[in-house]
């Protein structure tokens, strides 16, 4: 994805956060691979080739019934000047065991999934992540990310900061990897690109890696 769509989906983000933060109970901001991608554009000139998705984390909602919760977004009238159409695609209570969550999760209360269209046409997926009441802080949820390199965030004001920089070790936690191999995987491909430029992917501009 080139640094110009990634910007693009940014700026959705911080709008939509702005609009949903005004109707929602509790905090939400962007975090996670958009963020990450972008600065690892913006900052190392590279592609994290992530997948594409808008994740807002949703901290001291204190257990609103999701399905209500994603049905009242919907409805906000702001929404309309924000985007062409959107529909709600999923509703998870990751707290309980489902085939989405064959393991209870219990840093998150539940997930909400819509799918957007911008303005300009383009299709994004929005995961909205609502964590459980005993995460209060943005910090307490930052620290239920499994591996250093995801930990990038920004508020509806494009403020924010990152946990990570190239120079720390690459940190997963502890019993993880053998939940999700593949999801390692590319945590280690990311920490390469980032920290000692050891990646396949190509550059923003398209010459190759060196």
């Amino acid at each position: 994805m080139n640094v110009n769509k990634m910007q693009r989906r940014a700026n959705f983000a911080k709008a939509l956060c702005k609009i949903l933060n005004k109707h929602v109970e509790g905090q939400l901001v962007v975090a996670g691979g958009l963020v990450r991608d972008l600065w690892a554009a913006q900052v190392k000139g590279v592609d994290m080739q992530g997948s594409g998705d808008i994740d807002l984390l949703l901290i001291g909602n204190n257990g609103s019934d999701l399905q209500e919760l994603a049905e009242d977004i919907l409805n906000i009238p702001e929404l309309e000047d924000l985007v062409v159409s959107i529909v709600l695609t999923r509703v998870d209570y990751s707290y309980e065991q489902s085939e989405a969550y064959p393991e209870a999760d219990d840093r998150l209360y539940g997930v909400m999934q819509f799918r957007a269209e911008m303005e300009d046409g383009e299709q994004v997926e929005i995961d909205i992540l609502d964590y459980a009441t005993h995460i209060e802080t943005l910090q307490d949820a930052l620290d239920t990310f499994n591996c250093n390199v995801n930990k990038f965030w920004f508020d509806e004001h494009g403020n924010g900061c990152s946990l990570f920089d190239g120079s720390q070790p690459f940190e997963y936690r502890e019993g993880d990897r053998e939940k999700n191999e593949e999801r390692y995987e590319k945590c280690v491909m990311r920490y390469n690109l980032v920290a000692k430029a050891a990646h396949p992917y190509q550059r923003i501009d398209d010459t190759p890696l060196v």
